[in-house]
């Protein structure tokens, strides 16, 4: 194999795009390009490396699906922060969005590239720590952005929901850092991306959450809101589509270290690794997404827990979320096709039970008349004896009274 260059040492790790056609990272700090700020970018195709200058760079991260480089610049004398979103296949800059009084930027993309979210925290007064959130929408136009602000809170945890979802879920707080609540509870809100032009829409805020972890069910529309830290072990799961708590419990075990959901969203597992554990506590619990309890593992020397992938569906991108976007208009359909077929068995049942009958009712008739030509016979053997004549019964009505408590 032909050697075609070497890469200098350095503190990051290569990230390929979505194509694998770049290699990308930040440039060594200690060499030239690397001290003024720059993303070192490697073609495959070409074998070719190349720079893009971003000043003051200290965060930056690669989309999922497009060769795009989201990049955050902090406060540079009179410069302000910025976020910028960097085209590396032709090294252009496709959206930049100025911050003012900003401390530090965490970037997280929708699991299918569709949105961006940039999560910044900056002072306010009385040296307070808040966050504000600024959306960016990649497939519009360019690349319209929103920014939704929490005025006194600080944004704890951030999760997108997974597949090909258009909600995310955050969590805020107003405890200080420091506070031994942080992070443990908070308010939880939900938004939509879809279907609203520029704008996010805000679906509900939950207050008083468990708040240490959000995790979001692969396919169920299911959101685990948890808190991981000792002694509490809340988990809440929490169904998004109709806005109800599905069950909440107390998971007691503290080591708890991973949320693993299976694939097809309909089971959970909560993992402690040996790693992480103290003595009785590795293992893991399995629940079903409505929060019910299924399994129960002690396992002292667990180290790595998977589920089994499935295989990749025939339906493409587009014909799947074609499908999702009509599942209210199907649901009304298939729900009209149980209640027929309901009724039609109802009727079905009601005509084997009337037909039982009728041959009931028909056997009933044959005994009578049978019984009715052997009558007389029947009273000459019983000396004229009519088990029959309503003279020979007695008839007596007993009322009794209850009385009333």
């Amino acid at each position: 194999m032909q050697r075609v260059g070497a890469f200098d040492d350095a503190p990051d790790m290569f990230v390929f795009d979505a194509s694998e056609r770049f290699i990308v990272r930040r440039a060594n700090p200690e060499t030239a390009e690397g001290k003024a700020g720059a993303i070192e970018v490697f073609n495959v195709e070409k074998r070719k490396r190349s720079f893009i200058k971003v000043p003051g760079m200290t965060v930056m991260s690669m989309s999922p699906r497009d060769p795009y480089v989201a990049t955050y610049t902090p406060e540079q004398g009179n410069q302000g922060a910025s976020i910028r979103i960097i085209d590396i296949s032709t090294q252009k800059t496709i959206r930049s969005q100025t911050l003012y009084k900003s401390l530090s930027c965490e970037f997280f993309w929708q699991p299918d590239g569709h949105f961006l979210a940039a999560c910044v925290d900056s002072y306010m007064k009385g040296k307070k720590r808040v966050s504000c959130l600024t959306l960016f929408r990649m497939d519009e136009r360019e690349c319209p952005t929103q920014v939704v602000d929490e005025a006194t809170q600080r944004i704890t945890t951030f999760a997108w929901e997974p597949g090909f979802g258009t909600r995310f879920a955050y969590s805020s707080t107003d405890a200080p850092e420091t506070s031994p609540s942080y992070g443990k509870k908070g308010n939880v809100s939900i938004y939509d991306m879809r279907c609203y032009g520029s704008k996010a829409i805000r679906l509900q805020v939950l207050e008083k959450k468990p708040s240490s972890k959000l995790s979001w069910s692969p396919q169920q529309g299911v959101l685990l809101m948890c808190d991981l830290t000792p002694p509490s072990g809340a988990i809440e799961f929490y169904d998004v589509t109709s806005n109800t708590s599905l069950n909440t419990i107390q998971h007691f075990n503290t080591a708890t270290t991973t949320v693993e959901w299976d694939p097809s969203g309909r089971f959970v597992a909560f993992v402690s690794s040996s790693a992480g554990a103290s003595s009785g506590d590795a293992g893991y619990d399995i629940y079903s997404f409505t929060g019910i309890q299924l399994h129960h593992v002690v396992d002292m020397a667990l180290s790595q827990f998977l589920w089994r992938p499935r295989p990749p569906t025939a339906l493409d991108a587009k014909r799947i979320q074609k499908l999702r976007e009509s599942l209210p208009k199907l649901r009304l359909e298939f729900q009209e096709e149980e209640k027929m077929e309901s009724d039609k068995s109802a009727q079905d049942n009601a005509k084997k039970l009337q037909a039982v009958s009728d041959e009931f009712q028909g056997l009933m008739k044959q005994l009578l008349q049978m019984y009715d030509k052997e009558a007389p016979k029947l009273r000459a053997l019983y000396d004229g004896y009519d088990p029959k004549d309503p003279e020979r019964f007695v008839v007596e009505k007993t009322v009794t009274q209850v009385p009333v408590a």
